[in-house]
């Protein structure tokens, strides 16, 4: 089926949909419509942000869809006739009926190497577990967490240095290079798709508000893995007396003598934690309603806590 005239609806809503998106338009692909989820609400007068993916759409006459509840709210997917629909962080559930419309079908873009890391958050679970390797899979959509056949990966080498910023950059860029050719092969009928093995299933459910918390109790290599995945945003924390401290980057060094976890430790210049097994060097750090500050410049008027402890 030429990849022209096949009628495309697009499911995603953040910056990473509305980058593929915007990829897709430009090689030609007949978008016919757009489903994002609703607009999010800013500041105190409740000023209206649209969502990334649904400014693109505007851009180009494609009519948007956001509602609330897409279980009780489809009709107007099937109305448009779709041929195949694709998603990438769409950000719901999408009913077994709305699956079943389109003649060929239902992919997903998914952000691990399947049937590694299903869920919702692959790119952090992948850093905290201080994986070297991850990448997408292009897979079909079924009634089970990501679980459906796939039908093709790429794979994406991370980096000492990549947080999760740096890591969600990396996997866009993959992604809106390859995904485009993909979907003209998968309508040309040129991927295979292949079942995963459920035996090699592993998860990465949404992070909680509470996993935001870290915990001083890792050695020091997975207290900065957990650091990593949570960088930039929402930021990983420790509280000193009542004050969330994010931590946004730290290094492991050298085994201390003398193993406190939580302690503070100032030496030559540095801001070290004490962890359970080893210590860490904290590199960038933000207080409550500021902006991220290097360890050396929030030094500069903290002296005073060697030895104090953040948990």
């Amino acid at each position: 089926m030429n990849f022209k005239e096949a009628r495309l609806v697009f499911m995603g809503t953040p910056d990473i949909s509305a980058s593929l998106l915007t990829a897709l338009i430009e090689e030609g692909f007949n978008v016919v419509g757009l489903v994002a989820q609703p607009d999010t609400i800013k500041g105190r007068g409740g000023s209206v942000e649209e969502v990334a993916t649904k400014k693109v759409a505007r851009a180009h006459g494609i009519k948007v869809w956001q509602p609330p509840s897409l279980r009780r709210e489809h009709e107007f997917i099937n109305a448009v006739a779709a041929d195949l629909i694709v998603t990438l962080a769409y950000g719901q559930i999408v009913p077994d009926e709305v699956l079943a419309w389109p003649h060929r079908g239902a992919l997903n873009v998914h952000g691990s190497l399947l049937p590694k890391l299903r869920g919702a958050a692959p790119m952090q679970y992948a850093l905290m577990q201080g994986l070297e390797t991850t990448g997408f899979t292009l897979m079909e959509m079924i009634d089970r967490l990501d679980a459906g056949k796939m039908y093709a990966k790429r794979e994406l080498q991370i980096d000492k240095d990549d947080d999760y910023g740096r890591l969600h950059a990396k996997m866009s860029a993959l992604i809106v290079t390859e995904v485009p050719a993909l979907l003209k092969k998968f309508l040309d009928g040129k991927l295979i798709g292949i079942p995963q093995n459920d035996q090699e299933a592993t998860f990465a459910y949404s992070i909680k508000p509470a996993q935001e918390h870290l915990d001083v109790n890792l050695d020091a290599i997975s207290f900065t893995n957990y650091v990593r995945a949570l960088a930039p945003t929402p930021g990983g924390y420790l509280l000193h007396g009542d004050t969330r401290i994010k931590i946004l980057k730290t290094t492991p060094v050298a085994m201390a003598e003398i193993n406190e976890p939580g302690r503070i430790v100032i030496d030559g210049g540095c801001l070290m934690l004490d962890v359970a097994s080893g210590r860490v060097n904290i590199d960038l750090l933000q207080l409550p309603g500021k902006r991220p500050v290097a360890a050396r410049d929030y030094l500069n008027g903290h002296r005073d806590i060697h030895g104090t402890f953040w948990q």
